[in-house]
């Protein structure tokens, strides 16, 4: 029987990986075709789950609280540390901006389907990011109780976008394969399914030992989740627009389709980016507290502070961001999370609740196919 905190632990998880990667998903899949987008679907998330559990096992082996580089400085050295520390606060504060970027565009569609106020994407964005700061600064306490409902929101929007656009739906919108665009996938599925930056925070949720053994579990049924949020979502969008769909799924739906189901759509958005921005912008803040001794107002300003000026300045591309982020965690963050894993094994002081035995070759594998999607994605 599952506890209160292992349902508000699998909530505060699905919430971190639903972000702004959802959206990129119709628009490469649409490009790519299907073919490709399936094998790329089955290996990245299979690769992405393995990752989480080889970080949830590295959680629960050490004593100590840390985040990626921390647990990078413990186990591998204060360099290693450095270089993850780039990535990851770099990787972290792209994604934050990716759903500043979003969330403006989404909030105006929304108002603007059901009143006549005016409002620029711009100011919206702004209200996005000071507005859900609030919540970040509080901790994860006050985030994970909110949590439970963005995720029942996401269920119930996600099935009512389905139904609605159901009778729109034509498989003809769906080619089979592209090979012009058969590596654009990569980086937004990787992005989509990346969620490792959650796992201290749902380890800390589960508190008892009985609890901490579902952590595994907790994640597995996670991604069993997303993936059946995925597939309804991109069905809905890639099944009316084909071909036409757009970088962000919904400016596609434009005239094919209910004014209001596309504020249904975009209302999803909403939920999604304040889901992974709560989570993601609380662990950024955590990284600078426990791995870098800053005090803690200094490091949510930074946290929540920098994504919010640099879309203040210009930077608002939305699927650059979310593809190259994708991709440079997915190289340093995950080959990061194999080394520790490998050295956690035997210098733990901390007996885990769950033990994972993966081949080394496989380890390996992984992370050729991380160097491989960066040097695609560069070409």
């Amino acid at each position: 029987m599952w506890s209160k905190n292992s349902f508000l632990a699998l909530f505060t998880f699905v919430g971190a990986i639903v972000g702004a990667g959802v959206f990129g998903l119709p628009f490469v899949v649409a490009k790519a075709g299907i073919i490709p987008s399936i094998f790329y679907i089955i290996i990245l998330s299979s690769v992405a789950l393995l990752l989480q559990l080889l970080f949830g096992e590295i959680n629960l082996r050490t004593r100590e609280s840390h985040r990626l580089p921390g647990f990078a400085k413990r186990y591998l050295g204060e360099r290693h540390k450095r270089i993850v520390s780039v990535a990851t606060i770099t990787g972290a504060m792209g994604s934050l901006l990716a759903y500043i970027i979003a969330s403006g565009d989404f909030l105006r569609i929304i108002i603007s389907t059901f009143s006549s106020f005016n409002i620029s994407a711009t100011a919206l964005s702004f209200f996005f990011a000071f507005f859900l700061s609030i919540f970040i600064y509080k901790g994860i306490e006050s985030i994970s109780a909110i949590e439970t409902f963005i995720n029942i929101g996401f269920f119930i929007i996600v099935i009512l976008l389905f139904g609605s656009n159901f009778s729109e739906i034509q498989l003809s919108n769906f080619q089979l394969v592209n090979l012009d665009n058969i590596f654009l996938p990569y980086g937004v599925i990787l992005f989509a399914f990346m969620g490792w930056s959650a796992i201290p925070a749902i380890s800390s949720i589960l508190k008892s030992t009985e609890e901490k053994k579902r952590l595994k579990t907790v994640m597995m049924a996670g991604i069993g989740v997303i993936m059946i949020l995925y597939l309804l979502f991109t069905i809905s969008i890639v099944g009316v627009t084909g071909t036409n769909t757009t970088e962000e799924a919904l400016r596609g739906l434009v005239g094919r389709v209910d004014p209001q189901v596309i504020a249904l759509g975009a209302l999803f958005g909403i939920f999604a980016f304040a889901s992974s921005f709560l989570i993601l912008g609380n662990y950024l803040k955590n990284i600078l507290i426990y791995d870098f001794s800053i005090p803690h107002f200094l490091s949510f300003l930074i946290a929540c502070g920098i994504p919010i000026f640099l879309f203040a300045i210009g930077f608002r591309r939305f699927i650059n961001v979310v593809g190259i982020v994708g991709t440079v965690l997915g190289v340093v963050e995950g080959a990061t999370i194999i080394f520790i894993f490998k050295n956690a094994k035997e210098l733990g002081n901390r007996e885990p609740e769950y033990n994972i035995s993966v081949p080394d070759f496989i380890l390996h594998l992984i992370i050729v196919i991380f160097v491989i999607g960066l040097i695609v994605q560069i070409l």
